[in-house]
């Protein structure tokens, strides 16, 4: 156990240690513990007047010193990599626009971002009828079928940044609670404490499992508890994203940094109360605090958004079964690879 008997300034001593240096070390003269595990096993015990959004502000800070200069943003238009583009203030930002409506298209809040911040802003804007040449030679590239349909936009994206070195904010809606689906799983588990409910304990199994595996392409775990929803996604969605990033990173030869996915911010995820990640019907509230003080409220407030999403199945014409399922879209790619 931790000595709780530090002093504010000793502790403080871990927080700059952590913000600036190296999180993971060993404090000395507590055995095996880390000036991270001592700042937030201070900041659980509520010891000191803390800020969990501060500490992640400071790692943050640290991960994007590393970044040689020159180098841009891909922009969202959320806040994830909003925070990103407020604290480095990168030579360029560079969105993808799907001029089909507000559930396709970021560019008013991505414009937004770099109006308040006052950096340059560019825009790719991929057609119908180029579509799927560059789907097909995307999944070429990637070799292999991914649930994202966010293909196409980094396609384009890496395309229009070739040689150049890069950002974005990935990682941070698996460890900080980000998706909006979070809540409706998260509204489903409250259901399991009502008395009233005991009885139809399967049939909200069943309900929980059929959307989860609808939503994420995957057959859930086997819980009730959010954190293990969210580190199940981590585990096995992320990894999907990230490598299709990677493959074409390295195909268009981009030199390719994602601050949320360094080890320290692994760390400080992974001890963060639930209440930091969700509370309520608020999604990552702690990103929400660190948006308020750098991007304009419209942003940092905003709920209702759809990430880089593509028209798939309206520009294939797949729309047999909606504008988001996506078996003809998986299809397709293993037909393309051969599998």
């Amino acid at each position: 156990m931790l000595n709780m008997n530090y002093t504010e300034e000793e502790v403080r001593g871990a927080v700059d240690f952590v913000t600036q240096r190296e999180s993971t070390s060993f404090l000395p003269g507590i055995g095996n513990k880390r000036y991270i595990d001592v700042y937030i096993e201070c900041l659980n015990k509520d010891k000191y007047m803390a800020n969990y959004a501060e500490v992640l502000e400071g790692l943050l800070k640290k991960e994007i010193k590393k970044i040689p200069r020159p180098f841009g943003i891909y922009l969202s238009g959320g806040i994830d990599s909003g925070i990103l583009a407020a604290l480095v203030k990168p030579d360029f930002a560079i969105t993808c626009r799907f001029e089909e409506g507000e559930k396709y298209d970021e560019y008013e809040y991505a414009k937004r971002i770099t109006d308040h911040l006052k950096i340059p802003l560019r825009v790719v804007k991929p057609q119908k009828l180029t579509f799927e040449g560059f789907l097909h030679d995307a999944v070429k590239i990637i070799g292999k079928p991914i649930n994202s349909v966010s293909i196409v936009p980094w396609y384009c994206l890496m395309a229009e940044t070739q040689g150049q070195t890069m950002i974005n904010g990935e990682g941070a809606d698996e460890q900080f609670g980000g998706y909006a689906r979070y809540l409706i799983m998260d509204y489903i588990f409250e259901l399991y404490n009502q008395p009233e409910l005991k009885n139809y304990e399967p049939m909200l199994d069943l309900l929980f499992n059929e959307l989860h595996a609808k939503l994420v392409g995957r057959k859930t775990p086997e819980t009730k508890d959010m954190r293990d929803i969210m580190n199940f996604e981590f585990r096995k969605n992320l990894p999907d994203i990230i490598y299709m990033e990677k493959q074409l990173a390295k195909y268009f030869k981009v030199n390719f940094y994602q601050p949320f996915m360094s080890k320290a911010i692994q760390e400080f995820a992974k001890k963060l109360p639930m209440k930091y990640k969700m509370k309520g019907f608020e999604t990552k509230p702690i990103l929400r605090k660190i948006a308020h003080k750098y991007l304009p409220p419209s942003v940092a407030e905003r709920k209702c958004k759809s990430g880089l999403v593509a028209p798939v199945n309206k520009y294939m014409g797949w729309m047999e079964n909606g504008e988001f399922d996506k078996s003809k879209y998986i299809d397709y790619q293993r037909k393309i690879l051969k599998l």
